[in-house]
């Protein structure tokens, strides 16, 4: 807590004045990302984005608060009292998947396919917040729909004969 209050230039006593632990100040973060990632999908999806919906979001988040972004989508899942935000943020995120998506191969294939884009979406840009240039995000983000609309292709159910 001393840590978080003098990079935020208040003193621990402020800092408790908001937080009552360190707990309380985990969650206001986790709160704070999930609200954020959730306001920039509705944008993406507003702006008609293409393969690069989601991303997008993701990205702009993770650059705005890289600690809260890691926070949630690395460490929350891994302590039990915080898991629950982790899981309903994939919940969230693999529900909307599907929506954008729609039914191509059954119940099942989508799920599936919707999971494994989501968790490869939040590694890659995790992956590109620790490595990447935000002068080159725009790149990132051509690559990104790139890389969904190849793994779209190469999961196309094959037409029935």
């Amino acid at each position: 807590m001393d840590d978080v209050a003098a990079e935020n230039g208040v003193t621990r006593l402020i800092l408790y004045r908001h937080f009552r632990s360190k707990e309380d100040l985990y969650r206001a973060v986790l709160q704070r990302v999930s609200a954020r990632l959730a306001e920039e999908f509705r944008e993406d999806v507003a702006a008609g984005r293409g393969l690069s919906t989601g991303a997008h979001g993701l990205l702009v988040v993770a650059r705005e608060d890289p600690a809260g972004f890691e926070l949630l989508w690395r460490h929350a899942a891994r302590e039990a009292e915080f898991a629950a935000y982790a899981a309903e943020q994939e919940r969230l995120a693999i529900g909307a998947a599907e929506s954008l998506l729609g039914a191509a191969g059954g119940a099942t294939l989508d799920r599936w396919v919707a999971r494994s884009l989501v968790a490869w979406l939040v590694a890659s840009v995790l992956a590109w917040i620790d490595e990447g240039d935000p002068a080159d995000d725009g790149r990132f983000l051509a690559l990104v729909a790139s890389g969904v609309g190849g793994m779209l292709e190469a999961w196309r159910p094959a037409p029935r004969h």
